[in-house]
C-alpha cells in the first residue's frame, strides 16, 4: 500500500479525482496519509473526507510527512516548483495539467529527474478516453483517407464553480483559455495526430488572459482547425473528416462517438466503446458517472504502477513539452499581431 500526499484540495481533486481515490482506498492500493490545502474551508473539507490524514496548511509539512506519491492539483502557477521539490525528494508525482508554465520549466524538470520515468506523470486524461484510443487506431490504420480535416470546437459561458480566483488572476495566471483548455486539446491531439505545427492563432487577450482564441495547425495530412470561449455557448464537438470516414466526437463522452462513411450513404451510427468500458474496481462503474470516471481509474491505475516500475502507460514530462512550446508560440504570434481566423 502505498501513502498518498494530495497538495491542494479544491474542485478538481473533489470532481475528478476523489472517486478513484476512493476506489483505490477500498483495493488497499493506496492510503491517503497526507494533504496540503493553505485553504482554511478546503482544509475542513479534507479533513472531513479524510479523518485518518495529516492535514496542513504548510508544503513544507507535507514533505516532512515522506509520502510515497503526491497528487499536485494545486493553482498552476506551483506546479512546477512543488512538483520539483517533491521529485527531488524521491516521492512520485501526478501533476495536474498544466504540468509546468513554461518550456524552460520543462526543461529543468527533466533536467533534475534524468532519465527516471517512474518520478513524474501528466493527468493528461483525455489520453485515457476509450473513444480516444478508437479514434487513434482509425487513424492509424487509414480509414479515414489519405486526409484529415479536423475541427475542434470546445467552451461556453465559464460556470466551473472554483474554491480559488488564482487561476483567474494575472498575478499567478500564465494564460488564459488557450494555456487551460488548450493544454488538454493539443495533448489529445498530438495524441491523435503526431506532431503539430502552428500556422496561425489569435485570441481577444486581456492582461494575457484570454477568454477566447482560434488557431489553425497541421500535422502531416491532417488540417486542424480549432476555436476555445468561455463566453459563449459553442457547440462543444471534434469533427475528423476524411474522404472515406467521419466522426463528430462530443469531447466529454469519453466511450462513444457518431460515425458515418460518406461513400456509402446507409452506413452511419454510434460507435460505443464497451469492449473497453469494463466495471472499475471497487464498486465504480463507469456508467455510474456522467463524464470521467472510468478514465481517471485508468488514469490512476497507470500513475500506481509506475511506482512499480512499469510507466508505459503514463504521460511523461516530455510529452507535454510539445503542447507547452506550441502554447509559447501561439502567444508569441499574439503579441506580434495576427488576423482574425474563421473556424
Amino acid at each position: 500500500m502505498y501513502n498518498l500526499g494530495i497538495v491542494g484540495f479544491g474542485r478538481v481533486v473533489t470532481d475528478l479525482h476523489l472517486p478513484s481515490i476512493q476506489s483505490l482506498e477500498l483495493q488497499g492500493r493506496i492510503k491517503v496519509a497526507t494533504i496540503f490545502e493553505p485553504g482554511d474551508e478546503q482544509r475542513l473539507v479534507a479533513r472531513q473526507m479524510f479523518p485518518d490524514a495529516h492535514c496542513t496548511s504548510e508544503f513544507d509539512a507535507l514533505l516532512d510527512q515522506e509520502p510515497d506519491a503526491c497528487l499536485v492539483a494545486s493553482p498552476p502557477a506551483f506546479h512546477a516548483s512543488q512538483t520539483m521539490q517533491l521529485a527531488t525528494a524521491g516521492i512520485s508525482v501526478l501533476c495536474e495539467k498544466p504540468l509546468v508554465a513554461s518550456s524552460s520549466e520543462c526543461m529543468s524538470l527533466i533536467h533534475a529527474i534524468g532519465d527516471d520515468d517512474t518520478l513524474v506523470s501528466a493527468a493528461m486524461i483525455r489520453r485515457y478516453f476509450p473513444a480516444a484510443w478508437s479514434i487513434r487506431s482509425f487513424i492509424n490504420d487509414g480509414m479515414f483517407g489519405d486526409t484529415i480535416e479536423v475541427a475542434v470546437h470546445e467552451g461556453g459561458r465559464f460556470k466551473w464553480q472554483i474554491n480559488s480566483r488564482k487561476m483567474l488572476d494575472p498575478a499567478f495566471a500564465v494564460g488564459g483559455v488557450f494555456y487551460d483548455v488548450g493544454a488538454h486539446i493539443l495533448d489529445l491531439l498530438r495524441y491523435l495526430l503526431g506532431p503539430l505545427e502552428l500556422q496561425s492563432y489569435c485570441d481577444n487577450s486581456q492582461a494575457n488572459l484570454e477568454t477566447e482564441c482560434q488557431a489553425k495547425l497541421k500535422a502531416g495530412a491532417a488540417n486542424v482547425k480549432i476555436k476555445i470561449s468561455r463566453l459563449q455557448a459553442i457547440k462543444n464537438e471534434w469533427v475528423f473528416s476524411g474522404p472515406k470516414l467521419k466522426i463528430s466526437w462530443k469531447p466529454f463522452s469519453h466511450d462513444s462517438f457518431h460515425m458515418l462513411f460518406p461513400e456509402t450513404t446507409s452506413a452511419s451510427g454510434e460507435f460505443i466503446c464497451k469492449k473497453l468500458t469494463p466495471s472499475l474496481p471497487g464498486g465504480y462503474r463507469s456508467e455510474s458517472y456522467p463524464a470521467y470516471p472510468f478514465p481517471s481509474y485508468c488514469m490512476w491505475d497507470a500513475f500506481l504502477r509506475m511506482l512499480e516500475g512499469d510507466a508505459s502507460d503514463t504521460v511523461k514530462i516530455r510529452d507535454v513539452l510539445p503542447s507547452i512550446q506550441l502554447i509559447e508560440e501561439a502567444y508569441q504570434l499574439r503579441r506580434n499581431g495576427c488576423e482574425q481566423i474563421d473556424v
